[in-house]
């Protein structure tokens, strides 16, 4: 097919900011020049990777697919130039929030001292299951399971209780714990990227 890598850069960087302007700004070159090395990435395919419109810009099931596939290529290539150059490559960890909480700093403490030539690198974003499939990082500390078709092997740490947050004033406020029960008539909040309902 002749596909380069700036063609997989192309497509990661318009994938990453939804705009062939963003894209052509992180990648430092011009519209016309990245709509052009699109048009080629997509006549060599065959098939139609980005759908474009006057108002939007979206990926197609087929451009998603080659956007995670392209991350994957480039930061193998980016890992290999770096051990060439230097030998070392971090260990890097994806992580929303408050990563392990108050485990945090004593599991990067004994990682240093059990692996002391391999540095670990803590990477804070909305969506770390999608920077691991992505090739961003190396693991992902997540608090909902992917789904099994992500591919990934996951490994359960630890269990966490279940948190209620409610105005101090409430009447459950002042309570040592709350069921399930005394929320059933409330409507509730829940982030979707920290938490789940699975077991409720």
């Amino acid at each position: 097919m002749n596909v380069e890598l700036r063609h997989l850069r192309a497509l990661a960087a318009i994938g990453d900011e939804g705009t062939i302007t963003g894209a052509a700004a992180v990648l430092r070159i011009s519209q016309p020049a990245l709509s052009r090395t699109l048009e080629q990435l997509e006549s060599r395919v065959g098939v139609r990777l980005v759908e474009r419109t006057t108002r939007a810009l979206s990926l197609t099931d087929a451009g998603q697919r080659l956007h995670e596939r392209a991350h994957q290529i480039l930061h193998q290539l980016d890992d290999a130039l770096t051990e060439a150059a230097t030998g070392i490559r971090p260990l890097r960890i994806g992580f929303a929030w408050a990563a392990l909480g108050d485990r945090t700093v004593p599991l990067l403490r004994t990682w240093r001292e059990k692996h002391p030539d391999t540095p670990v690198q803590v990477h804070r974003g909305d969506d770390p299951e999608a920077a691991l499939r992505r090739g961003d990082v190396d693991a992902a500390l997540l608090r909902t399971e992917p789904a099994p078709e992500a591919g990934l092997e996951v490994r359960p740490l630890y269990r966490e209780r279940r948190l209620v947050a409610v105005p101090e004033d409430d009447p459950l406020a002042g309570r040592p714990a709350v069921r399930l029960a005394d929320l059933a008539d409330r409507p509730v909040v829940l982030c979707a990227t920290a938490a789940t309902t699975a077991g409720l």
